[in-house]
C-alpha cells in the first residue's frame, strides 16, 4: 500500500530523472550528428529515434507482464536494472571502435564552408516553435491515453498493452519516415506528422468508445512514427560544425519547453473542463503546428532530396 511519502518520493524521482534523460538524449544526438554524413542524416536520426520506440514497445510489454504477477514497484526495479545494463554497454570498446573511426573521417572531410557556416537563428526560432508543438503532443499522449483507458474502465495491464500496440505501430512506421525525411524533405514530413498525430487526438472525443479509443491510439502512433527522429534531424541540420553540442543544448530547450508546458496546460484543462476538451485542445495544437510549418517552409529551407541526389551522383 502507498505510504504518506509515496507521492513525494515519486516527484523527487521524476525531478532527478529529467536532467539525466536530457543529457543522455543530447549526447546521443551530438554523436550521431558528428558520425553520419548529411545525406544519411534523416535515416540515422530516425534509427536513433527508433531505438526509443523499440524501448517503448518492449517496456510496456514487460511492465504488463510484471504487473500481472507482481506489485507496481517491480516495474521501477526493472527500469533501474535496464539502465545499469545500458551503462555497462557504453564501456565496451568493441562496440564503439568503428563508430569512433567513422566520426574522425567525417570531421576530416569537412569543407571550409561547413566549418565557417553561421547559425540561422531566425530559422532556429521558427522550427523550434513547430518542434514545441510536437513535444506537447508527445508528452501529452501517454497522459491522455492512460486517462482515457481509466475512463473506459480498463485495467493497468490493459492500458499498458494498448501503449505497447501504439509503440509497435510507431516502430514499423519509422522506416518509411526515415526515407521520406531524406528524399521528400524535413518540412513535409513534419507537417504530415503533426496533422496525422493531431487527427488521433481529435478522433478520440468524437468516437468515445473502446473501438474509437483503439483507432485513435493507432492514428496517433502512425503520425508519431512518421516523425520519429524529426526533432533530432532538424536540430542537426541547423547546427554548426563547430560548437554543435553547445548549439544542440540550446535547441533542446524548445522540446523541453513543450515537455514542461504540455502537462501543465493539459492539467489545467482537465481541472476546469474535461478529458474530451483536453484531447481536442492538443489535437488543435498539432494542426496549428502543421500550419505554422507549412507557412514558413520556404523560409526554413530545410534539406530535401538528399538521398535522391546521393544516388544520382553515385
Amino acid at each position: 500500500m502507498p505510504s504518506r511519502w509515496s507521492l513525494a518520493l515519486f516527484v523527487v524521482s521524476i525531478v532527478l530523472r529529467t536532467p539525466a534523460s536530457v543529457g543522455w538524449n543530447l549526447a546521443r544526438q551530438a554523436v550521431v550528428a558528428e558520425a553520419v554524413p548529411a545525406a544519411m542524416r534523416g535515416k540515422a536520426m530516425t534509427a536513433l529515434g527508433g531505438t526509443m520506440r523499440a524501448g517503448n514497445l518492449v517496456g510496456p510489454l514487460c511492465g504488463a507482464l510484471l504487473l500481472w504477477r507482481f506489485p507496481l514497484w517491480s516495474v521501477f526495479a526493472f527500469a533501474v536494472v535496464t539502465a545499469l545494463l545500458a551503462t555497462v554497454l557504453l564501456f565496451i570498446p568493441a562496440l564503439n571502435s568503428r563508430f569512433d573511426a567513422q566520426t574522425q573521417r567525417n570531421k576530416a572531410a569537412r569543407s571550409p564552408e561547413e566549418l565557417t557556416a553561421r547559425v540561422r537563428w531566425g530559422a532556429v526560432t521558427v522550427a523550434g516553435i513547430a518542434i514545441t508543438t510536437l513535444a506537447v503532443l508527445r508528452v501529452g499522449q501517454p497522459i491522455l491515453i492512460a486517462l482515457s483507458g481509466v475512463h473506459l474502465g480498463w485495467t493497468e495491464s490493459q492500458i499498458s498493452l494498448m501503449v505497447d500496440v501504439g509503440a509497435a505501430v510507431e516502430l514499423v512506421l519509422m522506416f518509411p519516415g526515415g526515407y521520406f525525411k531524406d528524399v521528400l524533405g524535413r518540412s513535409p514530413v513534419l507537417i504530415a506528422c503533426l496533422l496525422i498525430y493531431g487527427a488521433g487526438f481529435l478522433l478520440a472525443p468524437l468516437w468515445p468508445t473502446t473501438a474509437g479509443f483503439v483507432v485513435a491510439v493507432v492514428v496517433m502512433s502512425v503520425g508519431n512514427g512518421l516523425g520519429a527522429g524529426i526533432n533530432m534531424t532538424i536540430g542537426a541540420d541547423l547546427s554548426p560544425a563547430t560548437g554543435r553540442a553547445r548549439f544542440l543544448s540550446i535547441w533542446a530547450m524548445y522540446s523541453q519547453g513543450g515537455a514542461l508546458g504540455g502537462p501543465l496546460v493539459i492539467s489545467g484543462l482537465l481541472l476546469v473542463a474535461s478529458l474530451p476538451v483536453a484531447m481536442t485542445a492538443v489535437g488543435l495544437c498539432a494542426v496549428a503546428g502543421a500550419a505554422w510549418t507549412a507557412g514558413w517552409a520556404r523560409f526554413l529551407d530545410l534539406p530535401k532530396g538528399l538521398g535522391r541526389r546521393r544516388r544520382t551522383s553515385g
